[in-house]
């Protein structure tokens, strides 16, 4: 409610969580007082974070042209949402961006530290630099995430959107602040042996797409147990 620009609609998955009651009173309550159109599916057991956002994705109005993500614990600027659907209506070429984040504590609206910058394969496989919250996707787009990941899905969406011929940008403005810091205790990325199995699969779907040489295949291989070692290190330290 306090974005400058309210979204045309509002769709909530409900991931077969234990609050459903309170969930159902809040939706409602939001709906009333921002006048946002809001719809909140429940899903019957959870399936993982790819389907519950495919859900959304595929029950976004019609009359959208653009989808948001945004989890539980995470917050937007109140200008996000139109500072970067502004960005994209001006560059109709860019199906997807995405722009930095904080841990914690919002920024000032729309701090920026850099420019526009593309987004390539080789940048999202070496150190992926998008957090989900922090992107908006034509609505049109038919490519969505892949079920039967559950870490790494969103670095997959990424991969698959670009080599479908969606071009993505990250823009320079910081506009989200995540509720808990990546492989830190509480979500899906403190299960450090889950999110390296991710990545893992993610290399060996690439390689047998033919998206990926064997060389290539191997060096990232390499290069991701060796950031698996120094997280389990890290972790072991605090």
């Amino acid at each position: 409610m306090a974005q400058a620009a309210l979204p045309r609609q509002v769709v909530v998955i409900d991931d077969a969580s234990d609050d459903a009651a309170s969930l159902e009173d809040a939706v409602r309550r939001f709906a009333e007082r921002s006048g946002v159109p809001a719809l909140l599916e429940r899903l019957p057991t959870n399936r993982g974070p790819a389907f519950a956002r495919n859900v959304g994705w595929n029950l976004a109005s019609n009359e959208s042209d653009y989808v948001a993500f945004l989890d539980a614990d995470d917050r937007w600027t109140p200008g996000k949402l139109r500072h970067q659907i502004a960005w994209m209506r001006a560059h109709p070429g860019v199906a997807w961006s995405a722009h930095r984040c904080t841990v914690g504590r919002l920024p000032r609206p729309e701090q920026s530290c850099a420019g526009p910058a593309p987004l390539q394969q080789r940048r999202l496989l070496s150190a992926n630099p998008i957090a989900t919250p922090t992107v908006i996707i034509d609505r049109h787009v038919e490519v969505r995430f892949r079920e039967s990941l559950r870490h790494c899905e969103d670095l997959m969406l990424w991969l698959d959107l670009l080599d479908a011929g969606h071009p993505g940008v990250l823009l320079g403005e910081t506009m989200a602040t995540l509720g808990r810091e990546p492989l830190t205790p509480g979500g899906l990325t403190h299960d450090l042996s889950g999110m390296h199995a991710g990545m893992l699969r993610v290399l060996e779907i690439l390689r047998r797409e033919n998206r990926l040489t064997a060389l290539d295949h191997a060096l990232l291989r390499s290069w991701e147990d060796l950031r698996y070692l120094r997280r389990c290190l890290r972790g072991r330290m605090r």
